[in-house]
């Protein structure tokens, strides 16, 4: 079963590494809209395709762009070299492709909304028993679970132990199992305790912390 939850603490968080993703997006789009309309082109059909194309490549961005074709009139000599007394400047009509970008406030309210969405797939069918609060509750706890495990998955714990009977690796996981769970209780009181304390525990290093692990 798939389950979708909103989460109003990642929304705040991806809103602002969202805001600086579209600054960047419409500083390159700006770039881009300007050296497009540097360039001359021969006749109008040939800009208006380029406006097209350029729409179409950058469409998935959250922007809002449209364009519109100009005519410049270029007066100028044929050679580059100081004219003639007489000579008449060639007038040459050439036409710029200009794209105009505007925020789409739909596109990037969708963006967000789906930046902030969680996607939990779990094998409980039970919906009305384990509702979507609740699954995303025992999701979010098993962090602190495996923060715990961790110490038990240094190769320099258990790299050293070999163990060839069944009932002694059973028996070496228990004992494991029990430090880990002193392990967690101290560090539950530690931290229960620096709750009434003004100045946070000093750790080695002089590193402060008011949430040490054990």
């Amino acid at each position: 079963m798939i389950r979708t939850v909103n989460s109003s603490a990642l929304d705040q968080c991806k809103e602002k590494s969202l805001v600086k993703k579209w600054a960047k997006q419409k500083e390159e789009l700006e770039k881009a809209a300007r050296e497009l309309a540097q360039r001359p082109f021969a006749c109008e059909a040939d800009a208006v395709k380029a406006v097209e194309i350029f729409i179409k490549e950058q469409h998935h961005q959250p922007f809002a762009l449209s364009g519109e074709v100009t005519k410049e009139l270029l007066t100028r000599y044929l050679k580059p070299a100081r004219p003639k007394k007489g000579t008449q400047p060639e007038s040459t009509v050439v036409y710029h492709a200009r794209v105009r970008i505007s925020e789409n406030r739909e596109a990037m309210a969708r963006e967000k909304d789906l930046a902030s969405t969680l996607v939990l797939i779990i094998n409980v069918m039970d919906a009305e028993g384990h509702p979507d609060r609740e699954v995303l509750k025992e999701y979010k706890e098993q962090n602190a679970v495996e923060r715990q495990f961790c110490f038990l998955k240094q190769p320099f714990l258990l790299g050293p132990i070999f163990l060839k009977n069944k009932d002694r690796v059973e028996a070496m996981s228990f004992v494991l199992q029990l430090a880990l769970l002193v392990a967690a209780y101290l560090e539950y009181r530690v931290r229960k305790s620096l709750e009434a304390e003004a100045a946070p525990l000093t750790l080695p290093g002089k590193r402060k912390s008011s949430t040490p692990t054990a």
